[in-house]
């Protein structure tokens, strides 16, 4: 997990946990941002979620969470295809099942052409849960 984490940042833990563990990848990466938050409670977050825009259209192409949202800007800001594209932050936030619900939300509202597949499986048994954190969030952000 190191080794997948050091190589390809938070994309490529996440993949080398959901291959190596299935439907307890959920578990564990909830279990290690909640650790994380733990231990730097009184920072401003980090993470959140994301869309990108096409720039002439105003048409949402993409939507994603992530951990942190400077460097994932700067990473699309390299990339041939998703550069050309307007970072637009959706939500701030580190709760893990907040991004992923809200991630979830995004998705089934514009149903972007770059997305390609759904974030959360209908077979996740955790999907309920996320939906509902980042409905709560969003609440409360009211």
């Amino acid at each position: 997990a190191r080794e997948a984490f050091e190589e390809g940042g938070e994309e490529a833990l996440e993949r080398f946990l959901r291959n190596n563990l299935g439907d307890q990848a959920d578990d564990v990466l909830g279990r290690m941002v909640r650790e994380a938050g733990e231990e730097g409670s009184e920072r401003t977050a980090r993470g959140g979620t994301y869309r990108l825009v096409d720039r002439t259209t105003g048409e949402v192409q993409y939507v994603r969470m992530t951990n942190d949202l400077a460097r994932r800007a700067r990473e699309y800001g390299r990339d041939p295809v998703k550069g050309q594209l307007r970072f637009e932050v959706d939500w701030l936030t580190d709760d893990y099942a907040v991004r992923r619900g809200r991630e979830q939300i995004l998705y089934e509202q514009y149903r972007p052409p770059l997305n390609q597949k759904r974030p959360i499986s209908p077979r996740n048994r955790r999907l309920q849960e996320y939906l509902d954190a980042a409905r709560r969030f969003g609440e409360m952000m009211q």
